[in-house]
């Protein structure tokens, strides 16, 4: 049995200074920072000498890109409005090696995620983002490999996703929400 529990510490800041500013091009300075402490927690056992059984849980933190923050909706500068997106993840599965050459992987997972990042609108060549609200993500995954044989690693995986968008948020008003 394997008991493993973390922390992990992120801060991220993003600085703009505007040095082109003009009557017809105001100012465009700005920063916004990020920080989150998220914590994982996973627990594997070893079922047989050949089958490992494992569980994770765990939270992350998303931060928008530089892409992402390029473009303030209905407006010049930054923007820097756009927060982070927060997840809470879960996944259970199953290890197993079959005849000391094949390796079998099989896991079925759950992410919740708040404010996800999704495109706002995209114009003339300009993408501005959003936080979108909530979204579930469910799904398995099996795969399978042939151990012993370096030069051809041929990893076949197959997965099945469902994605529910729970929450839609515009202009800070929630539109529909539903349950997956």
């Amino acid at each position: 049995e394997l008991l493993m529990v973390s922390r992990k510490g992120q801060s991220v800041r993003f600085r703009a200074d505007d040095q082109y500013i003009t009557a017809a091009n105001p100012a465009d300075s700005g920063s916004v920072k990020y920080g989150e402490t998220t914590p994982v927690l996973a627990v594997m056992w070893r079922a047989l000498p050949t089958l490992n059984l494992y569980a994770t849980w765990g939270e992350g933190f998303e931060t928008p890109t530089f892409a992402e923050l390029a473009y303030r909706p209905g407006g010049a500068g930054l923007n820097f409005d756009l927060g982070a997106a927060t997840s809470r993840a879960f996944e259970v599965g199953a290890k197993v090696i079959v005849q000391d050459r094949h390796r079998v992987n099989l896991a079925a997972f759950r992410i919740d995620t708040d404010d996800e990042i999704a495109v706002n609108a995209s114009t003339g060549g300009r993408t501005t983002y959003k936080n979108a609200g909530a979204t579930r993500r469910r799904g398995v995954e099996f795969a399978h490999d042939r151990a012993g044989q370096p030069d051809h690693q041929f990893v076949p995986v197959q997965a099945a996703l469902d994605v529910a968008l729970l929450v839609v948020v515009v202009d800070d008003q929630v539109l529909r929400s539903g349950e997956a």
